[in-house]
């Protein structure tokens, strides 16, 4: 996603992008001599790879925003509108987090994902969350995220490799009987 300042972080660089981006999902592609950031079909942008360089913020010539004007922010974010239509429970800590300033904006923290209302993938998701706390996580703590993405990727690879399956319970006939439908009669 392109942050507040118009720049797109890969590993340790920040590589910029058009202002009117700002705010959107973008991806992005990396070969041995470039960075290539698409945003859609025809909006596409070229960064030259430079060698062995950490922690830059490469930006081309025509994303710098006009002489004499900031770079313009959309108001409210994208992100912001979709959260305070889903939560409006959350207007408090989200005007809180807008206080604080650039440093920690809360876009880069939260992730809206739209979920269907019944949705039985919900289940397995939580189901793999649950599993993944219990089995990989357990009681210890983590000290960094280094570990954390070690860990992640080792006990994913074991439970790929052991094609651990759900074992479903609930059936459609015994959701007939918790919830008192009748079961479709028969045409003929």
């Amino acid at each position: 996603m392109v942050d507040l300042e118009g720049y797109v972080a890969l590993h340790t660089n920040r590589y910029s992008v058009p202002v009117d981006w700002i705010g959107r999902r973008v991806e992005v592609r990396e070969t041995r001599d470039k960075i290539e950031i698409q945003r859609d079909a025809r909006n596409l942008v070229t960064h030259t790879r430079i060698a062995e360089a950490e922690h830059q913020r490469i930006m081309l010539a025509q994303h710098w925003p006009p002489r004499g004007q900031g770079i313009g922010r959309p108001d409210p974010h994208p992100e912001e509108k979709a959260i305070l239509e889903a939560a409006p429970e959350m207007a408090g800590y989200v005007a809180a987090m807008k206080q604080r300033g650039r440093k920690a904006p809360i876009w880069d923290r939260l992730s809206v994902h739209y979920t269907p209302k019944h949705g039985s993938w919900l289940d397995q998701a939580e189901i793999e969350l649950s599993l993944y706390s219990r089995q990989c996580l357990g009681t210890r703590r983590i000290p960094d995220l280094a570990t954390l993405k070690r860990e992640t990727k080792a006990w994913n690879r074991k439970a790929n490799r052991k094609r651990t399956k759900i074992n479903w319970r609930f059936t459609r006939k015994h959701a007939r009987k918790v919830f008192k439908y009748k079961s479709p009669g028969r045409r003929g």
